[in-house]
């Protein structure tokens, strides 16, 4: 997970929203619609919606990547979900406003499968009508989130007053680790493999750093310069938010 910073509703989708919410109906749906309620405002309202148009705007403020796992998403239906960060069920005003909503990948629901393998879903697909406390969206707590070099995500401030829920958030409401069995000792990946794919991340620029600090070639300043060029892409690298915390691990080595 990444830091992302909403920018404002771009004009011609805030006015598609004004368009549709402007009437009586609309006014007339509870707050904290019952289940027939958010069943027609979604089918009413929300699928009213140029979807390939707020998927751009929204793909766009996240430089190409999952709102949650940072994976690559593209502008399509199949591959990219607009999600609500509070459930649509959940909130009437929420279910039509833009700072609400996020692009994440399809969670593995759509990847095909071989050999009986069983689905592991991630993201959305695994979030669903869920409420959560961690959220991208969360400058001070995505500064927490740490990994491991097995690929593995956690929150690294077991002071934070809501850390159980936080914990809860990462594992069983994003699923972003897979699943562990009974025993807390067997992991399965999710079937979009993204704990592998943070793993080999991790990896892959750990060693190259190493290589370079042992050639002496590595310094502060151009682990700095990486890790700004990194933020400043327009289109972020598939899990650049690991890069990023390797690359702060080297900072804190280098005495930065």
């Amino acid at each position: 997970m990444l830091y992302i910073e909403k920018k404002p509703c771009p004009a011609d989708i805030q006015a598609e929203i004004d368009h549709l919410t402007r009437t009586k109906a609309w006014q007339s749906f509870s707050e904290h619609p019952a289940a027939d309620e958010a069943k027609r405002i979604r089918t009413n309202y929300f699928n009213k919606l140029d979807k390939s148009r707020v998927r751009e705007a929204l793909i766009a403020e996240q430089k190409g990547i999952c709102a949650y796992c940072m994976c690559a998403i593209e502008n399509n239906g199949r591959s990219t979900t607009i999600e609500h960060l509070v459930p649509l069920s959940k909130s009437k005003a929420g279910a039509m406003r833009y700072a609400n909503w996020l692009a994440v990948c399809n969670g593995g629901r759509n990847t095909p499968l071989s050999g009986g393998e069983k689905r592991v879903i991630c993201c959305d697909a695994k979030k669903s009508n869920t409420s959560v406390t961690l959220t991208p969206l969360d400058r001070d707590r995505m500064e927490r989130i740490a990994y491991y070099d097995d690929g593995s995500i956690y929150y690294r401030d077991p002071s934070d007053p809501q850390y159980p829920q936080l914990r809860r958030d990462l594992n069983e409401v994003y699923g972003l680790n897979g699943t562990v069995d009974a025993r807390g000792r067997s992991r399965k990946d999710t079937t979009t493999g993204i704990v592998k794919r943070r793993k080999d991340t991790y990896i892959t620029l750990f060693e190259e750093l190493m290589e370079m600090e042992a050639q002496g070639l590595l310094t502060a300043d151009l682990v700095r310069r990486f890790r700004r060029s990194l933020c400043e892409d327009e289109a972020w690298e598939p899990f650049v938010g690991v890069k990023l915390y390797v690359l702060d691990l080297f900072l804190e080595t280098l005495g930065e």
